[in-house]
């Protein structure tokens, strides 16, 4: 576990972080400035994307060099993975994107 994030951290987990050179900056800024999206099984996925960029910046926080980047949650709160993409869709749940083009 890390001192500055409370959840533990799977071997899965640091291993693409590792990879993907993704830091604890990089969560920490996902987790404080995206809105969650709930997932099956109780996972809760963070995508820092534009619109959390610039929320950020209303804020006074520069998000830019953390922008893209995803991190999923286990219901237990523990770090599954995490990974850098522009695409937030592949999180959502279908019923989601029917609902945002306005179909149910």
């Amino acid at each position: 576990m890390n001192a500055r994030r409370p959840h533990r951290d799977s071997a899965h987990a640091l291993r693409r972080c590792a990879q993907r050179s993704i830091d604890d900056a990089d969560i920490a800024a996902a987790l404080r400035w995206s809105r969650p999206i709930h997932q099956p099984e109780g996972r809760v996925v963070y995508h820092l994307g534009r619109d959390a960029v610039l929320r950020a910046a209303r804020h006074g926080v520069d998000a830019i060099p953390h922008e893209n980047t995803a991190v999923v949650l286990g219901p237990d709160g523990g770090l599954v993975t995490v990974v850098r993409t522009p695409d937030r869709r592949p999180f959502q749940r279908n019923s989601d994107l029917r609902r945002r083009r306005g179909r149910r």
